[in-house]
């Protein structure tokens, strides 16, 4: 009886576990995400700045 109480709880720990995990990797994946939009956005905006300065750069010239 022992036993079976024993594996009851490390089936409900393990389930629990993996729920923990699948939300961290849930929610490490939505920050990725949303870090590569950032990164992604900021180097846009880096090119457009760059593009903005070469052009102004060449009209001066």
């Amino acid at each position: 009886m022992a036993w079976m109480v024993a594996v009851m709880a490390g089936c409900e720990c393990e389930a629990m576990l993996s729920a923990v995990t699948s939300i961290g990797l849930y929610v490490g994946g939505r920050l990725e995400a949303q870090w590569t939009v950032l990164s992604a956005a900021m180097m846009v905006s880096g090119f457009i700045f760059i593009d903005a300065f070469l052009v102004s750069d060449g009209l001066q010239l």
